[in-house]
């Protein structure tokens, strides 16, 4: 539970961050008409599930394709040396910890980042929508 929680905490993270430079693309920054229009066009979007916008918010990605960007397994491995200690010497422990927990903690994470950004997109085009 206690690497889930370190997982979902690192997906918020990195989910509000990926928010953060969604916004500043879509509309932060600019006090105009067009950002005005822009930000409650996703605000409608994400009320109504529209799949053009939905699918236009970040993902989270553990592929490990970009420098930099985590893999399933470095996320594993960061949220049980976080808590145990445990890396090399342990890698018996850490062979079955991949088995038995990877997908919970993979997916906690990518629930969490999907939520946080999500969120934070949100409000963000609310905040700009009522200027």
């Amino acid at each position: 539970d206690r690497a889930e929680e370190r997982a979902a905490a690192l997906g918020r993270q990195h989910g509000k961050n990926a928010a953060a430079w969604y916004i500043q693309d879509s509309f932060g920054g600019r006090v105009t008409r067009g950002a005005k229009e822009t930000a409650a066009i996703i605000l409608r979007g994400l009320e109504e599930g529209d799949p053009e916008i939905v699918e236009s918010l970040p993902a989270p990605d553990l592929s490990g394709q970009w420098a930099g960007h985590m893999t399933g397994c470095d996320l594993v491995i960061d949220c049980f040396c976080d808590i145990g200690g445990v890396y090399e010497r342990h890698l018996r422990l850490l062979q079955w910890l991949h088995e038995c927990c990877f997908t919970d903690i993979c997916d906690a994470y990518e629930q969490a980042f999907h939520d946080a950004c999500s969120s934070a997109i949100e409000s963000a085009a609310a905040a700009e929508a009522r200027r």
